[in-house]
């Protein structure tokens, strides 16, 4: 792996474990116990995200095109509340929890890549 790629894993790891942290100060619902468990659930969601994320997005794609990607963000937000469940110092009070939490991630994504 070249360097330029590991200092740009490295900073999206850290830019996504501070929107966690964000997102717990200000949803009641979603806890990190501390700031090792906000890198944990990043390191966590993001390789549910690249590894299971694809095989899902394939088998869905009809579900995405009937709900105008709606159902792709409420699909997302599954995986990710099923991400943090299994972070230790992490939790998440329900499912639409996890949802804004991922919209949150993919907002800080698409920020990212502007």
């Amino acid at each position: 792996m070249s360097r330029a790629r590991l200092l740009r894993a490295v900073v999206v790891l850290i830019v996504d474990a501070g929107c966690l942290l964000l997102l717990s100060a200000i949803l009641p619902e979603f806890s990190l116990d501390r700031p090792a468990a906000a890198v944990a659930a990043a390191v966590v969601v993001g390789a549910l995200n690249s590894v299971v994320w694809p095989l899902l997005a394939r088998f869905t794609l009809p579900l995405s095109v009937l709900t105008l990607g709606i159902g792709t963000l409420i699909l997302n937000g599954a995986l990710v509340a099923f991400a943090i469940d299994l972070v230790p110092g992490a939790s998440i009070g329900d499912f639409w929890t996890g949802v804004v939490v991922a919209l949150g991630l993919e907002l800080i994504e698409v920020k990212r890549l502007d």
